[in-house]
């Protein structure tokens, strides 16, 4: 089929659609003026014109990006989308087939729906008018013009046409549906013959699907509420031992819904745990001495790494600052413990703290004892929101014996406590 000249009726003159090209699916679709690098304002409204669920250009071509390049800028409304649509029509070749209308040009202006529905549109007289001077100027070259508007447009489409400059001779396309351009030209597309229908049939096969997922999350819910009460009930009376033997029997022995409740259960207190890590802002503060040239300026490091500063290994004092950043109370165990070289770990500082909400403390200072060889202290801090007395044993088991450490944090993590742990940098881990 020959691509004739396709117009875009415009109130400042008609717009050309002068090429469309096929861009990767992953990118989305703009409108330029022709060889430019930018694209225009409405590229936003195109894209979402093409591309599905929104767009019909998607639809009926199979393709979801375009870049489409116009002989002059386009910046509002929507009586471009039918000329759009036609020129994306002529444009997949492969979808055609041989027509007897070989139009040398089109003249067009109206809006498209998402179902395919053609929209009349306003100031016909405007876009006539502008459209007119092109006419007078070039009556040699347009001999034949095929006018497409919706048929609330065409009427007033014939009148003016009949005060053409030249010797051009018009017909007249009213559409109310893109199908009707379809049947027009002989184009074969992907689609249904109808388009409302088949909108309509997948609407209605995704209400009913939504349905049947919608009442089964609810089954499924009703049941899982069920299943969690007890483990709830665990959590919340602070018996975390009995907890995590209960998880780990119903992931081993459960039914389906079992474990998968247990699964969720325990992803539910792994994202409580991170989010009470990240409630409490802990800030390590080097204490200024002016006596000492190690210390003789204040140094700040906030702890939100498992490392710590290479100055927190000085002969200096420190202090821990405390700071709740979340909207409930906190309970907060600080411990600093020290490590020598190929010795065992020895608890150190240990101190314990209730942080009402957005309440910010600082600790006692501290110093870390100092003989021959550098000590490298290393700070664990547990934030709780519920009972904490059997995490407490695991967090001492944290600070007395180095061996317990990666299995510990983890049995913390995994119960919803939050953990916030940092070493020297030059503790090996």
């Amino acid at each position: 089929m020959i691509s004739p000249i396709i117009w875009i009726a415009t109130t400042a003159g008609p717009v050309e659609i002068v090429s469309i090209t096929r861009e990767d699916p992953g990118i989305r679709s703009v409108l330029c003026v022709q060889d430019s690098f930018e694209e225009l304002p409405i590229s936003s409204l195109y894209d979402s014109f093409v591309k599905r669920p929104t767009g019909i250009i998607e639809k009926i071509t199979g393709h979801p990006s375009y870049r489409t390049d116009l002989s002059a800028p386009i910046t509002q409304g929507s009586s471009w989308q039918l000329g759009i649509t036609i020129a994306h029509l002529f444009h997949s070749k492969e979808l055609t087939k041989k027509s007897k209308h070989e139009e040398l040009a089109i003249f067009c202006t109206g809006s498209v729906t998402a179902s395919g529905e053609v929209v009349a549109v306003n100031r016909i007289q405007e876009k006539w008018n502008s459209f007119n001077n092109l006419l007078a100027e070039n009556d040699a070259e347009y001999c034949q013009i095929l006018i497409v508007s919706h048929p609330d447009n065409l009427n007033e489409m014939k009148a003016l046409a009949n005060t053409a400059s030249g010797k051009i001779n018009f017909t007249y396309l009213g559409v109310s549906d893109v199908e009707q351009i379809i049947s027009y030209f002989g184009f074969r597309t992907r689609q249904p013959k109808n388009l409302s229908f088949g909108l309509k049939l997948k609407i209605n096969s995704n209400i009913f699907l939504l349905s049947v997922l919608l009442l089964t999350l609810i089954i499924c819910g009703n049941y899982m509420y069920e299943l969690s009460k007890p483990l709830h009930y665990l959590d919340n009376e602070g018996r975390h031992k009995e907890l995590n033997l209960e998880l780990s029997f119903l992931r081993k022995e459960g039914s389906f819904l079992e474990t998968n409740g247990a699964f969720f259960f325990e992803k539910y207190l792994s994202f409580r745990s991170a989010k009470l890590s990240g409630s409490l802002e802990v800030k390590l503060e080097l204490v200024k001495d002016s006596d000492s040239e190690q210390c003789s300026e204040s140094k700040y490091a906030t702890i939100s790494t498992m490392t710590l500063p290479e100055w927190s290994s000085f002969d200096c004092a420190f202090r821990i600052h405390l700071s709740n950043k979340s909207n409930s109370n906190l309970g907060v165990w600080v411990a600093i413990s020290k490590k020598l070289h190929n010795e065992k770990t020895v608890n150190f500082v240990r101190s314990h703290a209730e942080l009402g909400e957005g309440l910010e403390i600082g600790l006692a200072k501290f110093r870390l004892p100092i003989n021959k060889r550098k000590f490298y202290p290393t700070i664990v801090v547990l934030v709780s929101s519920k009972p904490d007395d059997d995490v407490l044993t695991w967090y001492d088991k944290i600070i007395n014996e180095d061996s317990f450490s990666k299995k510990m944090v983890s049995r913390i993590r995994k119960s919803g406590f939050g953990i916030v742990l940092a070493k020297n940098s030059q503790v090996d881990s």
